[in-house]
């Protein structure tokens, strides 16, 4: 995946889900920080915008369309803090967007991280 262009790096939600897990056990096992990062466009995501936003990312992030105004990010070993240094450089070329992060607490799933995410997003 790291040779691929960002934009083809956007998974299916299915894909994305099974990953957020991977992620969250390897998190729980080592003690890592973890962080989801769901930005939200009320009038959906154009190709140009979607790549702006993903172009703002690192390889090691997790990338996928959750809904059709939603985009959802995986931050591995990323603590609250340096997730919200992500947040404000979406903020800077996406003002317009509705962005909400969640942290990894004990006995969260995927489920649990995208919708407090999604949640903060919406203000």
């Amino acid at each position: 995946m790291e040779d691929r262009p960002k934009r083809e790096q956007v998974q299916s939600l299915r894909d994305f889900e099974r990953a957020l897990e991977e992620e969250i056990s390897v998190s729980t096992q080592f003690g890592l920080p973890l962080c989801v990062l769901v930005a939200v466009l009320e009038d959906g995501w154009d190709p140009e915008s979607e790549n702006r936003a993903v172009g703002t990312l690192r390889v090691a992030d997790l990338v996928a369309r959750t809904e059709g105004s939603d985009l959802a990010v995986v931050l591995p070993n990323t603590s609250l803090e340096n997730a919200r240094k992500v947040e404000r450089r979406l903020r800077g070329i996406l003002p317009q967007a509705g962005i909400g992060i969640s942290e990894l607490k004990p006995g969260d799933n995927a489920t649990d991280l995208i919708s407090r995410a999604r949640q903060a997003a919406a203000g």
